[in-house]
């Protein structure tokens, strides 16, 4: 970073043959990549930066305040109504807005218990409000907003005098803190806790009240008179209330049996002195104290025996001069910041000039938000591991909520930190006064290095990378005031995505139906961190017979089975992705032909399987001729007829009896229907099922399955007089509804209909209106009231 890190350059060289480009290089957190520094408030900074470990080939991401005591800027500790009071860190800002404070900024204090309890020590407004039974560091806030760690023991007792004229002193478990399972030890409470104490077991409880003072602090002792002493174990009941001003001692039945008849015999008006000692002297100007889990830099030394694992953080370090860092590091999050051991923390800290550092509250916990410049609202600027967590305490810095109405500078924002050589990217500019307050002003004049940069209206420009890889700023000014942005100008790509437009996941191939149109968009990283690209940067390129892409992405597959590639380039990067195009054809015969659009339909309707091969795949035979035995099976299944209602119909028909089986039930109910009436070969009628199908002839069976009829002039057709005269009122029906157009101008009306034709005939007939097909008269009469048209279903 800028100010406070050590730049090695033996090292720097090293991780920079790693990395590339890398303009910084951390010994603790590996290669920056970007970064950025922004002052809040004056005395309080805040810093975000991103680096790059080699190790693990993935980034780690900090944020961290760098607070300066004297300045306008106050630190206090916020822990909310109850000392288990929780609160996010900003909910907590909020409450603090709402007093007129502006958060400049806040981060996640120090840990607590499930039931929300602190763990170690929590002072606010000068004031102790929970201490448990572990001794930690302690962080401590003086009034005029200096930070100090104390790794002083603390004792905390209790001391009365007894009947004899002998002093009793016992030492405290906890004030206002957790109480452990087993329930031994004596605690103290006050209403900081909560307006009652509840007892899972038999206790000895005496209720007191302050002689003088209100208030606990490090190094100081209350004394108090006894109100009242309640013994549940000898049956009494279980009140728990604390009264205003009051304290409780507290004992349950599990403790040592000396304490509870200690506790038992103090009488109403007697003495307790409590003690909270210790601490180091600078604890008499303190105002604010927290606990930090334990010391990570001390003497500007990294403390031996840490805690290992990568994690979030949370972490406070202190130069010599006083300054304070308040470090954050995001983790476990693949792809975004994989967190940090607390030795690695330590050695962030001194990296950035800390000569001793404490743990706080990390993992899930961790958390940093601000009130940027030029804005109102308090927000959280890193990213937590999980949802936002609620703590018990949180560190919030305030300024004075009013604007001061002069000029400060503009605040710079982008989409993107990382931009690829000779692309765009979008620059806003937020004005704001020397409070960091919102304010009105001219648009800007631009300037950038490393690049050219224009105008576009109010207060954005657009930032043009040259072809020089680079760290470079872009300044905004009018007048005095001006604002600065670091971007990241390169000339490669580490890896490159195409998606779905409006989609996250990557595209690792396509399977696609004939016409199908894709918009793609590609996107690039530069070491996980997204980069700006125009699409003027991005080669969109197909092999193989699939279609077209235009150079947006937009890509139109072929209107029939095809298989290649599209193959998408920039920025030193490419990725193919394997391109199928099918029209989910269910025959292997089919491929090409102007007919397979109605043959897949067909069979998706389910009126046809196909001809199985022995190597099981199945072929439709498109240019065969069909039979009248096919056809009238087809029928059958377009009009979806229950074949069982027509078992019992006798055919007229000579060759009745060498009709196939799986033709017969089909032929009995089309016959009895009226849609197939067979035909007549000198003198003798005959279903003829096996034989050939002429078009004429099967556009007579499919005519009589439309209802109503319409004619139509079809000496339109150079062979229409050729039509026979019992076939020619169904082709003009099926003519003059679109179903039948004739092939060069004919209808070769003679010829046999290849399976092809009838498929396409029969999808066209799918669509349209059925008839109420009747029964012939006299047939199966035994049945008449089973409504044989009820086998029907119009589609």
């Amino acid at each position: 970073m800028k100010k406070h890190l050590k730049r090695l350059t033996a090292v720097l060289l090293a991780l920079a043959l790693t990395v590339g480009q890398s303009a910084y290089a951390s010994l603790a957190l590996g290669s920056e990549l970007v970064d950025r520094q922004v002052d809040l408030a004056p005395g309080l900074s805040l810093t975000d930066g991103s680096l790059w470990s080699a190790t693990y080939s993935d980034l780690r991401t900090e944020h961290y305040l760098t607070y300066t005591p004297g300045g306008s800027v106050t630190p206090v500790l916020f822990s909310g109504t109850y000392t288990a009071s929780l609160n996010t860190v900003p909910a907590a800002a909020a409450q603090l807005e709402a007093q007129g404070w502006r958060v400049a900024a806040g981060i996640n204090g120090g840990f607590f218990n499930t039931d929300g309890t602190v763990v170690g020590l929590l002072m606010t407004d000068g004031v102790l409000r929970a201490a448990d039974r572990e001794n930690y560091v302690m962080v401590g806030i003086t009034a005029d907003g200096r930070i100090f760690f104390d790794e002083s023991r603390l004792t905390k007792t209790a001391e009365w005098q007894r009947l004899d004229g002998s002093s009793y002193v016992v030492s405290l478990a906890g004030f206002n803190a957790y109480r452990d399972s087993a329930g031994t030890g004596l605690y103290l409470y006050n209403r900081d806790f909560s307006s009652k104490v509840n007892s899972i077991r038999p206790c000895v409880y005496a209720i007191l009240r302050p002689v003088f003072g209100m208030g606990l602090t490090v190094n100081s002792a209350l004394a108090m008179e006894v109100v009242s002493v309640t013994d549940t174990t000898a049956g009494a009941a279980f009140d728990g209330m604390i009264p205003e001003g009051c304290y409780m001692l507290y004992a349950e039945e599990t403790a040592a049996p000396e304490l509870l008849a200690e506790l038992r015999s103090l009488m109403t008006g007697s003495r307790v002195t409590v003690s909270i000692t210790g601490g180091s002297n600078q604890w008499a100007a303190a105002r604010y104290g927290v606990s930090a889990l334990t010391m990570l830099v001390r003497d500007g030394q990294v403390v031996s025996g840490l805690e290992k694992g990568a994690a979030p953080r949370t972490a406070i370090g202190l130069m010599a001069d006083g300054t304070a860092v308040f470090y954050t590091i995001d983790g476990r999050q693949n792809g975004y910041s994989i967190g940090a051991t607390y030795t690695q923390v330590a050695e962030r800290l001194i990296e950035l000039g800390c000569v001793t550092g404490v743990a706080l509250d990390g993992g899930g916990s961790t958390t940093l938000g601000a009130t940027l410049p030029g804005s109102s609202s308090f927000t959280v600027v890193n990213q937590p591991s999980g949802s936002l967590r609620p703590v018990n305490n949180s560190i919030l810095f305030l300024t004075s909520a009013g604007p001061s109405g002069v000029p400060g500078g503009f605040y710079l924002t982008a989409d993107s930190r990382v931009v690829l050589a000779g692309s765009s990217l979008t620059v806003n500019a937020a004005a704001y006064d020397t409070a960091g307050c919102p304010m009105s002003g001219g648009s800007p004049v631009w300037s950038a290095a490393g690049g050219s940069i224009e105008g576009i209206g109010g207060n954005q420009a657009r930032y043009v990378a040259g072809s020089v890889a680079g760290t470079y700023q872009i300044s905004a000014a009018s007048g005095g005031s001006a604002g600065l942005l670091s971007v990241r100008v390169t000339d490669s790509l580490t890896a490159l995505t195409v998606t779905r437009k409006g989609e996250s996941a990557a595209v690792s191939e396509l399977l696609l139906s004939p016409g199908d149109v894709v918009e793609l968009t590609a996107s690039g990283v530069w070491y996980n961190l997204p980069a700006a690209m125009d699409s003027a940067a991005v080669t969109w390129k197909t092999e193989g017979n699939i279609g077209a892409i235009d150079s947006g992405g937009r890509f139109t597959a072929v209107n029939d089975n095809g298989t290649g590639a599209i193959t998408v380039s920039a920025g030193g990067r490419t990725v193919t992705i394997p391109v199928r195009v099918d029209r989910g054809d269910p025959f292997t015969d089919m491929g090409g032909h102007w007919g397979a659009e109605y043959v897949t339909r067909l069979y998706k309707l389910g009126i046809t399987a196909g001809i199985q091969q022995p190597d099981g795949s199945y072929i439709f035979s498109p240019n065969q001729a069909m039979s009248r035995g096919e056809l009238l099976v087809f029928l059958a299944r377009l009009l979806k007829v229950d074949l069982s209602l027509y078992e019992q119909v006798e055919l007229p028909f000579a060759d009745a009896d060498r009709i196939p089986e799986w033709a017969l039930p089909s032929v009995k109910a089309m016959y009895a229907l009226q849609v197939f009436e067979g035909s007549a070969n000198n003198g003798v009628l005959t279903a003829g099922v096996g034989e050939n199908v002429t078009r004429e002839s099967a556009m007579t069976m499919m005519g009589r399955v439309l209802a109503g009829s319409e004619e139509c002039d079809l000496s339109v057709f150079a062979d229409g007089d050729t039509v026979s005269l019992w076939a020619a009122p169904y082709l003009q029906t099926l003519v003059a509804r679109g179903v039948v157009e004739g092939n060069g101008g004919k209808l070769f009306p003679r010829n046999n209909i290849d399976r092809a034709s009838a498929a396409k005939l029969l999808v066209l007939l799918n669509d349209m209106e059925k008839a109420q097909l009747e029964l012939r008269p006299g047939l199966l009469t035994e049945q008449e009231p089973q409504a044989p048209d009820s086998g029907l279903t119009e589609e």
